[in-house]
């Protein structure tokens, strides 16, 4: 493929609070925040993609894999942070840490999350979104079920409040996604809408 020219009109800052889109924030530790704010009627949202491999990037900065990463969390706000000079303000900006206040618990008290420097803003179409969100899913390792010797394949999404889940085989992923079908059905992380496809048949 052949390199496609530079942006004329990069996004060099962004407030997801009034500006409408499906916006991909990309930081300096190569993690990824999907922001939804198509809906004006609905409330801001964030996806937090974890790079799937965590070698340093330039040696300095190190990708976590942080509980709630590949699921959609209420945005309650944003703002950047300057490290060097302590400067900050409202929205994001390339060049500065984002701040983001998420409704993690559904009370309204927000949870603050810092992340490294942001590197590029892009506007993303909702096709393009979901190949993200399923190319960030972690692969699994082995199968949890007791006395399972296969590989696992596929991490499925079992429970919520809390959350929880577990890596299977195919067999034991498709065994316990039909008992939680209505869960994969209606939930928007990446998990249950990967195991909506591989392992129900139904649409992403």
């Amino acid at each position: 493929m052949p390199d496609l020219p530079p942006d004329p009109h990069p996004v060099t800052s962004l407030d997801p609070t009034s500006e409408p889109g499906l916006w991909l924030v990309t930081t300096a530790s190569g993690s990824r925040h999907l922001i939804d704010t198509q809906d004006p009627d609905t409330a801001p949202r964030v996806q937090r993609l974890p790079r799937a491999d965590t070698t340093p990037v330039d040696g300095e900065f190190l990708a976590a894999t942080l509980r709630r990463d590949s699921e959609w969390m209420p945005l309650l706000g944003a703002g950047w942070l300057d490290s060097m000079t302590g400067e900050r303000g409202d929205g994001l900006r390339v060049g500065a840490d984002a701040v983001l206040w998420l409704d993690l618990r559904g009370d309204g008290i927000p949870t603050v999350w810092r992340t490294t420097p942001v590197v590029t803003i892009e506007q993303v179409s909702e096709r393009a979104a979901r190949v993200l969100v399923r190319s960030a899913l972690p692969d699994p390792t082995r199968c949890y079920v007791t006395g399972c010797d296969r590989e696992n394949e596929v991490m499925l999404h079992l429970r919520d409040d809390p959350w929880g889940g577990a890596d299977l085989c195919m067999e034991h992923a498709r065994l316990a996604a039909e008992r939680v079908r209505s869960l994969i059905a209606r939930c928007g992380c990446g998990f249950c809408e990967r195991a909506r496809v591989t392992l129900l048949g139904m649409d992403a």
